[in-house]
């Protein structure tokens, strides 16, 4: 049989099993659409956490301390760093460029007669920089407000909103209690989107400890910064290396900034593949779908295969006939699953759902069920070109 023969069968067949072929692709739609919608999240939940980290210092190194035993001593006590921490660690170091400390603790903040607990820091002048901060209003912590002990706060853009509207303005100079204290706004971030950021108080390193820690009181952090990024591994060993002098270090985590973002990424596309995995099992059950159409119409049609064959039609022509059928259906079904899904995308974007596709998500959905169709459609096709022709005509 010539190709264009084998189609015009395939078609001719097909229009006389139009509801049939229909419920049969229905599988492979709604695999195609759930294929796409399901890169689209993931797509747009790296996107959104590549935006969350954009001003990320990717030469950051977390130091956080989780609690143990101080070398020396027999009692269980957990474990604070010092300025003189971050002073030794800067000492003849190959690959840190700037150490700092800062204190952390839940801080209860009121404001006329509203109140809230916020995450608290106290840090030095150099965080802001470090970590590439912006203000909305005002400056952020100077050398002289830390040496001073001065009783001023710079507050994230969420923790401002909250007690001052979300059209608020400049506040600076405004006072707002803090733990029991007067305290004096002197600056507002820039909204970063990101929680750790936005819904925060910042306050000077040693006015922190003086009134509103003590000497014992929040958790100790310190923020290192390496040379360069490719020495940002070299740099905790360094680290590591150095505070083991004076404490436990396996009761101290060390963490990059360019690792949040990778355990970030890793735990959305994770997500992705458990989704993906649904879509699969979708195009599966579809896939099955267009076998037993096929096995059923391989055996309606036994007699006309029987003549095909004894006219001298060849193997893999009954074959291609059926395979054909198996890609039409798979390719055709895929292809209106795209259709649906470019006109839902914009539709739920519309009501804030993430869905981000590019060109590459509709080809993966094509190809996944192109190779679905070819999969399920090989048995019944396989099974029609190994009739007999004397069996197949004397089939009733």
């Amino acid at each position: 049989m010539l190709f264009w023969e084998i189609i015009k069968t395939v078609l001719i067949n097909m229009k006389s099993n139009k509801i049939r072929v229909l419920l049969t692709g229905l599988g492979i739609i709604v695999g195609a659409i759930t294929i796409i919608f399901v890169l689209g999240i993931g797509r747009k939940s790296t996107l959104d956490i590549e935006e969350q980290y954009k001003n990320l210092n990717v030469k950051m190194i977390n130091v956080m301390q989780m609690g143990g035993r101080m070398f020396g001593g027999s009692n269980t006590k957990q474990i604070r760093f010092s300025k003189e921490d971050a002073t030794y660690l800067m000492q003849d170091s190959e690959y840190l460029d700037d150490v700092e400390t800062m204190l952390t603790e839940n801080a209860s903040i009121t404001y006329n007669k509203d109140t809230a607990s916020y995450s608290l820091y106290g840090v030095m002048n150099k965080y802001a920089e470090m970590n590439n901060y912006e203000m909305q209003y005002g400056e952020f912590i100077s050398e002289e407000n830390d040496t001073n002990k001065e009783k001023v706060v710079v507050l994230g853009y969420d923790t401002a909103e909250y007690f001052f509207g979300e059209n608020f303005e400049d506040i600076t100079g405004t006072y707002i209690t803090l733990g029991g204290k007067k305290f004096q706004i002197i600056g507002v971030l820039t909204r970063r989107g990101e929680t750790t950021i936005d819904e925060v108080v910042y306050v000077p390193y040693e006015t922190c400890k003086k009134y509103l820690v003590g000497s014992r009181g929040g958790m100790t952090r310190i923020i290192a910064f390496a040379t360069d990024v490719k020495f940002v591994e070299q740099a905790k060993e360094e680290i590591l290396t150095k505070l083991g002098e004076n404490y436990d270090v396996n009761t101290i985590n060390v963490r990059d900034a360019g690792s949040r973002v990778t355990s970030a990424i890793e735990s959305a596309n994770t997500m992705t593949l458990m989704l993906m995995s649904i879509a699969v099992i979708v195009l599966i059950v579809g896939g099955i779908g267009i076998m037993n159409v096929l096995l059923v119409s391989v055996r309606e049609r036994t007699k006309e295969i029987g003549i095909l064959k004894a006219i001298g039609t060849r193997k893999k022509d009954i074959l291609s006939i059926f395979m054909i059928e198996a890609i039409f259906i798979s390719v055709g079904g895929a292809a209106i699953g795209v259709a649906i899904s470019m006109i839902l995308v914009p539709i739920l974007s519309g009501f804030g759902v993430g869905v981000v596709n590019s060109t590459d998500d509709f080809l993966i959905a094509i190809a996944f069920s192109l190779i679905t169709g070819v999969f399920f459609g090989y048995y019944p096709a396989k099974k029609a070109s190994d009739l007999k022709p004397i069996d197949a005509l004397r089939y009733e």
